[in-house]
């Protein structure tokens, strides 16, 4: 701790909570007799080094249930006049699962006058359940990279990363990353 105003009421060495007042702003003005006649307020001003222990855990299930799409799509039409949806027919039978993606246009008069009705294109793609499976390489890649994403996050936040030390385990039916991560921070 390097205290420009305040007084530290920590030293080097000592360990930490967070929300633990580190630099008091009030100096005690004491008497002859050292008892506190009265406090002096200013704002505390310190650089503060401390080492933090993170705790990192994640996990990937060894499979899972994804939605894929099939390449089969077909487009729908409507119209909405204020509150009210008129639906154009189509004569394509609905997927059992899709995943709809709209372009709304609304009808407009000159360039900025603008009228309550809407045409509505609805283009309607696809998707099949497919169970993907990860083997514990592509685990580890992966797991691997949301754990180094994590890491640059820290760095971009101005923390020092002092050393990781982080494992990758199966445990039944998911892949579980975890392990510490020593850091410095002011």
């Amino acid at each position: 701790i390097i205290t420009r105003a305040g007084v530290p009421k920590v030293v080097k060495g000592n360990s930490v909570k967070k929300g633990e007042i580190l630099v008091q702003s009030a100096y005690p003005i004491v008497n002859d007799d050292e008892t506190v006649n009265q406090y002096l307020t200013v704002c505390a001003d310190a650089d503060v080094k401390g080492y933090v222990t993170y705790t990192y855990e994640d996990t990937l299930p060894v499979s899972e249930i994804i939605k894929e799409k099939t390449g089969n799509k077909y487009n729908s039409y409507s119209f909405q006049i204020g509150n009210t949806k008129i639906q154009c027919p189509t004569f394509q039978a609905a997927y059992e699962d899709s995943q709809a993606i709209s372009k709304v246009k609304q009808i407009h008069i000159l360039d900025n006058f603008y009228l309550p009705v809407f045409m509505i294109k609805e283009e309607h793609i696809e998707l099949k359940e497919k169970t993907k499976n990860y083997s514990k390489n592509m685990a580890k890649k992966l797991l691997s990279q949301k754990f180094f994403d994590f890491l640059e996050e820290l760095e971009e936040n101005g923390v020092l990363i002092i050393s990781k030390n982080v494992i990758m385990e199966r445990k039944g039916e998911i892949y579980y990353m975890h392990g510490t991560i020593q850091t410095c921070e002011e």
